[in-house]
């Protein structure tokens, strides 16, 4: 045993020895580990404590995987284990004593029992441990050591016929000596698997029990009356005799060669602990493995109940290598000591380019399911597939199908599944328990159990987690549909019943014309309004959401006002409207920068319906004067604000726009909008996952609550998986989950009469100054962050995300962290010796505009900081050069104002903004160029903004032009950037999440 820690010298001779004593209570024999003396010449001296993890150390033994193992069974067969291990789960565990007394429990311990010593004297058998037998405290521990068989063991049966019985003996032979039972001292520690302590000796029995050596103890014979002969043989001695050699007098011989079948058993490999399959070879009363030596056993066979003949079986090599063959053609391929590997399919990391090692279990689990996939396969084939016993459970290899049955209602569907297990049925709703723990055993009515495919644990998991248990069926909303398409209809089942396409017109109150992909978009709106059915509309930023909405809730209007639709307030609503001309009531909600933009389309598009603008301290606190209007604009702060208000009144649409404003499922705007009430339900995004699968929970529980399940089972399910291991089939489960009510085009792909747009890198480098600070400044941010602990903590975060912003300001400007005292103090990084601070990055962006500016170009010039901005608008304004300014400090009237000078005004040729003041709701197309001054974490805040001069109605090539500073933070959140986002790729616009850790630091801070 390897020692740390200590110098050997100093420690006394000690050894780790293992031990076997007999526990009265259960009749059982259990090991414990014991430190014993141990002598120069290696034998075993005196006990000096019991072993255990927390004990060895004091001695100099490491705790190695083999040793924590085997500690790990001896504490499984410690009392206490074994009574909390089989007492009923409520309660007070019973004592071992009292369990003992109860049948199947006794029978179910006993399994495990001997299971776990047959692992625990495997182990000893193949590593050769010091081991005892019953070894005491003041006992010399050489004179009870357990010897290591030189030879095998090989038991012999031999029947007798007499007049009107037959006599059994059980005889031994160890190398060339043969013996009975009673001429040694034999002990069975174990039944199944048998394991004999013989003379000192351990011997595994691997083909018989045990305790079948008990009658022999005392007797050399055994004799079995006629008329007991069928019940005795069948309970006690039929399936020993399959596996050993037998030896008969005074019985008829019959020779035979015929094959019957082929047994696949499952075998786990010994030392990399894969699984495998071994062959056995089934023949008339007997059997062989594939690679057994003997060409020849013999065997009982009966004729009647109390004739038993002698059967003399002799392999039949031809038919076993067609069985070999078959085994080839269905794809297994043979391995070293007679094993098969199984064709299953490696699993791959997430790159689908590397092998993943799988654990011992899985590699099990991956076998049964093959087996019982290719159940039918195999059993035309001619195989058999052999039990298998995990712990307690025996585990049954059965054919699998299911049969559904699915009833419709009006807004829910109810599932019916029968599922078949062998000649066993069982309803889907009996399995729902087992699916939502993750156990994959599912017990049967005889007491064997059965594995659950892995391919059904997925097939059916959304139906056990989000479906409702109604009896023997499961209930599903009409928005959880898509979780009835993953069930291939069974011959003959009817389909699911689809509603058929409405037949869509422009509605005439739209004054307007739509592109095509925009009228598409409206009837997919409307469809999902004629089903009850809540849907994300998620078009590229630019390409007219706001149309393509007002469209579907002009159709509305239209049904409402033909239905004569009653009001959904109550009946003080008919004093304010016309019943004739029933309000539509949709209820808008919307960033502030946004009302007016809507206002505005909705009089141009919609002049035929009444608006009301919810915002401000004069807005009403009536909900019938706000129940009269057609469309409601109000903020997301305001909604909160007005809850219990908005709440009363029964909308007939609530409309998100830029709705990753709920993204965080515990915000207050968050739980304000789910408590809206409201019949049909719109979220529109450019962006509905900014950072997170979460934002795409929180979307699609605004539009269908419950669709997707609790945030909890959201996030354990999908997010996890997903976005830390990018498990693909949790990216397809839930692709088809959310598909139908998410509509995402891009600009590339609708509206190719888009001019070109171009994105352009410049680099700039630092002002000598700037660069000192900057090093100077990213050593004190290293050194502290690198000290905080765990970056990712909640507590943590502000401190990080404060270090980082001063990084990305000085590679703007040091005059973003430099207050005036201190330039005054030549603190400043200052070039030109007046101590004012200088910035190669301003200097080039001015020189950049000044290029573009005389030849008659138009720009928005947007950066993260405000206080940047004012620095180029204190040089426009010393220069002369007029400019629109818009930051969150702008009044929404002045906010449009600024944007009709500039859209409007030739000699307003810049348009200086905030990233969030201005990304949204703008339509600037007089734009051609787009100033980006410092990169944001997330790209898609950055694609906002460009979609501003982006978007309907440019007909101007567009350029973008992003100005990075070298050797800076800037440059590694452009790589950031440049990476392969998977959310975005694959659940439409989401960049790869931003996540503190202390590698990530590292890397940014390099």
């Amino acid at each position: 045993m390897p020692v740390a820690g200590k110098d050997a010298s100093t420690l006394p001779k000690t050894a780790i020895a293992f031990d076997i004593r007999r526990y009265l209570t259960g009749g059982w024999y259990l090991p414990s580990a014991l430190i014993v003396q141990q002598e120069p010449d290696g034998k075993l001296a005196y006990i000096v404590q019991y072993a255990t993890p927390d004990t060895i150390g004091s001695y100099g033994y490491q705790l190695t995987p083999l040793l924590s193992q085997l500690f790990g069974i001896i504490e499984s067969l410690t009392e206490k284990a074994l009574m909390e291990k089989f007492s009923p789960p409520k309660g007070k565990p019973k004592p071992v004593e009292e369990l003992l007394q109860i049948k199947e429990v006794k029978e179910v311990m006993e399994r495990f029992v001997h299971r776990q010593m047959d692992a625990f004297l495997k182990k000893m058998m193949e590593k050769r441990f010091p081991l005892t037998f019953m070894a005491e405290k003041k006992t010399l521990l050489e004179d009870v050591r357990v010897q290591y068989p030189a030879v095998d063991i090989t038991p012999h049966l031999i029947f007798r016929r007499v007049k009107d019985s037959i006599k059994y003996r059980l005889n031994f032979s160890t190398g060339e000596e043969r013996w009975l039972v009673r001429w040694k001292k034999v002990i069975p520690l174990t039944n199944k698997p048998g394991w004999l302590l013989v003379e000192h000796t351990l011997y595994p029995l691997p083909d018989l029990n045990g305790y079948l050596v008990k009658p022999f103890m005392q007797n050399d014979e055994i004799t079995v009356p006629n008329h007991l002969l069928r019940s005795y043989f069948q309970k006690f001695i039929l399936k020993t005799v399959e596996k050993t050699e037998i030896e008969a007098e005074g019985f008829d011989l019959t020779t035979t060669r015929k094959l019957e079948s082929c047994e696949l058993q499952l075998s786990r490999h010994l030392f990399n602990e894969q699984t495998y399959v071994r062959l056995r070879f089934q023949y008339s009363g007997t059997s062989f493995t594939e690679d057994d030596s003997r060409q020849m056993r013999t065997a009982l066979h009966f004729a009647d109940e109390s004739d038993i003949r002698i059967l003399q079986v002799k392999r039949n090599q031809e038919g076993e290598q067609a069985y070999c063959d078959k085994l080839c053609e269905l794809g297994f391929e043979k391995t070293e000591n007679a094993c098969w590997q199984l064709p299953v399919k490696a699993s791959a990391d997430a790159s689908g380019e590397r092998e993943v090692k799988i654990s011992a279990e899985q590699s099990q689990f991956q076998a049964m399911d093959w087996l019982s996939e290719n159940f039918e396969k195999l059993y035309a084939a001619g195989f058999t597939v052999a039990d298998l016993q995990l712990e307690e459970r025996k585990v049954r290899i059965l054919p699998l199908s299911y049969e559904r049955q699915i009833v419709q209602g009006h807004d829910w569907f109810d599932l019916h599944i029968v599922l078949k297990a062998g000649e066993f049925e069982i309803p889907f709703s009996r399995l729902v328990p087992y699916i939502r723990e993750d156990n994959r055993f599912f017990p049967l009515p005889d007491g064997t159990f059965f594995l659950i495919p892995a391919e059904w644990m997925a097939k059916f998991h959304g139906l056990a987690h989000l479906g409702k248990l109604e009896g023997e069926h499961i209930r599903l909303s009409k928005s959880q549909r898509p979780l009835l398409e993953s069930l291939a209809p069974e011959a003959g089942a009817a389909p699911v019943e689809t509603s058929p396409a409405p037949a869509f017109t422009l509605p005439a109150l739209l004054k307007a014309s739509l592109r095509p992909y925009q009228e598409e978009g409206a009837r997919w709106l409307v469809q999902h309004y004629r089903e009850g059915l809540g849907a994300c509309l998620a078009d590229d930023m630019g390409l007219g959401k706001t149309l393509q909405t007002l469209t579907a809730l002009l159709v509305a209007k239209e049904q409402l006002t033909a239905e004569q639709q009653p009001s959904g307030l109550s009946p003080q609503a008919t004093l304010f409207e016309d019943p004739e001309l029933a309000p539509l009531r949709a209820l808008v909600l919307l960033p502030s920068s946004l009302v007016f933009n809507w206002e505005r389309e909705i009089r141009k598009f919609a002049p035929g319906i009444t608006i009301c603008r919810h915002t401000g301290p004069q807005r009403t606190k009536d909900a019938r004067i706000l129940s009269r209007y057609d469309i409601v604009l109000t903020t997301y702060q305001t909604a909160r604000q007005d809850l219990s208000l908005l709440r009363d009144i029964h909308w007939e649409y609530a409309v998100l726009d830029e709705s990753q404003y709920i993204k965080n499922p515990q915000s207050a705007i968050f739980k304000a909008a789910g408590e809206i009430r409201a019949r049909h339900r719109i979220s529109l995004s450019g962006t509905p996952i900014e950072n997170s699968l979460s934002d795409l929970w929180a979307q699609m529980q605004f539009l269908n609550p419950g669709m997707l399940g609790s945030y909890a089972y959201f996030k354990k399910h999908f997010i996890q998986p997903i976005e830390k291991r990018q498990d693909e089939q949790k990216k397809a489960e839930l692709r088809g989950l959310v598909g139908p009510y998410l509509l995402r085009r891009t600009k590339e792909a609708v509206a190719p009469d888009l001019p070109p747009l171009t994105e352009q890198i410049f680099f700039v480098e630092m002002a000598p100054g700037q660069a000192k600070l900057y090093e100077r400044e990213k050593s004190a941010v290293r050194n502290k962050l690198m000290n905080l602990g765990d970056p990712s903590l909640p507590q943590h975060r502000v401190a990080v995300l404060a270090a980082l912003t001063r990084l990305r300001q000085i590679a703007n400007h040091p005059a973003l962290v430099i207050t005036a005292e201190e330039a005054e103090m030549s603190v400043a990084p200052s070039e030109d010796g007046d101590g004012a601070p200088q910035s190669g990055k301003f200097a080039d962006v001015l020189e950049y505009w000044e290029n573009i500016r005389r030849s008659g170009h138009k720009a928005l010039i947007f950066s993260s900081f405000e206080k940047y901005l004012q620095l180029f608008r204190s040089h426009f304004e010393a220069e002369g050069h007029p400019y629109a300014w818009l930051t969150g400090e702008v009044a929404p009237v002045q906010r449009q104002r600024e944007v009709d000078r500039f859209n409007g005004e030739a000699e307003v040729q810049a348009f200086f903004m905030t990233t969030k003041a201005g990304g949204t709701g703008l339509n600037l197309t007089a734009a051609d160029y787009v100033f980006l001054l410092d990169p944001w974490w997330n790209p898609f805040v950055e694609s906002q903004a460009i979609a501003r001069a982006h978007r309907i109605g440019q007909t101007e090539k567009v350029v973008a032009v992003k100005f990075i500073a070298r050797d800076t933070i800037e440059e590694k959140i452009l790589k950031m950037q440049e990476r392969k986002s998977a959310l975005a790729d694959e659940f439409l616009s989401s960049p790869e999440k931003m996540v503190f850790t202390r590698e990530g630091l590292e890397s940014l801070l390099v």
